[in-house]
């Protein structure tokens, strides 16, 4: 159902930008991206998500489902600029 996708999305993402716990909202996250009706942004959040938490290799495999291989090497390169600063 896709509105407990967006459900399931919209509070794992709130959870991991508040500083709660992160693996918390990586679950949330991806049950929203196991449902069907699963959009690219809840996609790309769950992949911001693992970055976070450190997981680059997990958040790039959700990137290179939708961008080339280097696009989204560059992506997790951005991601670890923003987690140094």
């Amino acid at each position: 159902n896709d509105q407990y996708s967006d459900a399931y999305g919209n509070l794992g993402l709130s959870i991991i930008v508040s500083g709660g716990e992160i693996y918390r909202g990586i679950e949330y996250l991806e049950r929203a991206i196991a449902l069907p009706g699963a959009s690219l942004t809840q996609k790309n959040n769950l992949a911001f998500a693992y970055a976070t938490a450190e997981e680059y290799d997990k958040a790039q495999a959700i990137y290179e489902e939708n961008l080339s291989t280097s696009e989204a090497k560059k992506k997790i390169q951005e991601l670890k600029k923003l987690k140094k600063n």
